[in-house]
């Protein structure tokens, strides 16, 4: 720690000459560490104190000074460093942490002694106030009992009990020790869903073994927990269900493994803010979050077939309620090398997709070309969107030469626009569960 006065002149002196001035530690000097949960089942996790049920999971060490200044406020890892390890159930998150600390001390008058913050940024679904911190004190464990645990940051939420909250720890040889349950709810608002989340973990220490000594700090990220509060600078949490969220579609359709992710997009369909992981595979239109279906996820196999090849995936609100539909585009191969495009809506809700819209948007044949044109427009009634198919468009076939695959057909979708024949647009509003033609 620092040196006091008075002290004698000629030593620090030579001590200046030696030892350079110390610098002091910035949140910039640590690096940005991930922080791996592992998965296990409900109730797993007994917190109480020991550890016998962490063998398994990894372990995560900072001994990054963020704060104060090295040699004098904080002699290395044995005066201040941390390992962590995090294991989840579906109702929690499980934290143990090892602080070494070679001086523990609790509160002191305006010093609010050792203590370890646990900083969570929730993401863009939890608005202006994604980050959030709770506090584990030392609360009575050094007398055997329990630690304190509450929230810490934003404003509205400091010193307010947790609820559901399990923390349990115990004193070391090299420092202290917390183990601590937390509602998955209590990290984020929304409580976490398969959107990964933020995370710095900072252990602060105190000595009180000198009057000039300064807080040290420790951190797992260069998170600036003073100031800028920056979910950029946060590591990651990595949830189990935030590392592979189409890994329940996946066991449940070995088939789709290894085929062509078409497209990905973070969406919200479950009626709270939480977004769900939708994703276009070969065939498959997989929405996957916490809740959702039967094992957090739930799939609609598209039509398909050897000539069906889907294209793209595309989000908009159409029918004003505020959650997306996917508007697909897909094409289907012909003998002689003609090829239809199509034009595809789904509406998805928290347990099933339908379909609200299906039209023909063009045709392609051997040097030959028949577009339409399909346009969005947003002054539909009650705040819905009209779907409007126009400006047919022929290139390098006529009427004459002109090869209709359905013609003997009966389809259940409005068939491409043709510039030799009426009509020359359609419209579709929006009417209940589907989009009819006007």
């Amino acid at each position: 720690m620092k040196f006091g006065l008075p002290c004698v002149a000629v030593f620090c002196l030579l001590l200046a000459t030696s030892l350079g001035h110390a610098e002091v530690a910035t949140p910039a000097d640590a690096a940005k560490l991930d922080i791996p949960v592992g998965d296990v089942p409900d109730g797993y996790v007994k917190v109480d104190g020991f550890v016998t049920d962490w063998a398994s999971a990894q372990t995560v060490e900072s001994r990054a000074l963020i704060r104060a200044e090295a040699e004098y406020d904080w002699t290395g890892p044995r005066d201040c460093s941390v390992l962590v390890q995090a294991q989840a159930d579906r109702a929690f998150l499980y934290l143990a942490i090892e602080v070494r600390d070679n001086v523990v001390v609790g509160k002191k008058g305006r010093k609010a002694g050792d203590r370890v913050e646990l900083w969570i940024d929730g993401g863009e679904p939890a608005g202006k106030r994604r980050v959030r911190m709770i506090e584990l004190g030392l609360g009575e464990v050094p007398d055997g009992g329990k630690p304190t645990v509450t929230y810490g940051y934003p404003k509205n939420l400091v010193r307010k009990e947790i609820e559901g909250v399990k923390a349990d720890g115990a004193m070391r040889k090299t420092g202290y020790f917390f183990e601590v349950a937390l509602p998955l709810a209590s990290l984020s608002d929304p409580a976490p869903g398969v959107e990964p989340l933020g995370v710095a973990i900072i252990v602060r220490d105190w000595d009180y073994d000198d009057a000039n000594e300064d807080e040290a700090a420790v951190a797992t990220a260069p998170f600036d927990a003073r100031k800028e509060r920056s979910p950029a600078t946060m590591g990651r949490l990595l949830l189990p269900s935030t590392v592979d969220p189409l890994g329940g579609f996946y066991q449940t359709v070995p088939a789709a493994k290894g085929t062509r992710v078409v497209s990905e997009a973070w969406v919200q369909v479950s009626g709270d803010a939480r977004r769900e992981r939708v994703a276009l595979l070969e065939k498959w239109l997989v929405v996957a979050g916490r809740g959702v279906g039967d094992g957090d996820f739930y799939y609609y196999t598209l039509p398909h077939g050897p000539n069906y090849t889907y294209d793209s995936m595309e989000l908009r609100d159409l029918t004003g309620d505020g959650g997306a539909e996917f508007i697909l585009r897909y094409s289907v191969s012909h003998p002689g090398q003609i090829q239809q495009q199509f034009l595809a809506i789904y509406r998805l809700f928290f347990d099933s997709i339908n379909l609200v819209f299906l039209a023909e948007a063009g045709n392609t044949g051997p040097g030959w070309t028949v577009t339409n044109q399909v346009s969005f427009d947003p002054k539909g009634p009650g705040g819905t969107t009209r779907i409007v198919v126009s400006k047919p468009v022929a290139t390098g076939v006529t009427k004459k030469t002109y090869t209709d695959v359905d013609a003997d057909l009966i389809t259940d979708w409005d068939k491409v626009l043709l510039p030799w024949k009426a009509p020359p647009s359609r419209t579709y509003e929006w009417q209940d569960t589907q989009f009819i033609k006007r």
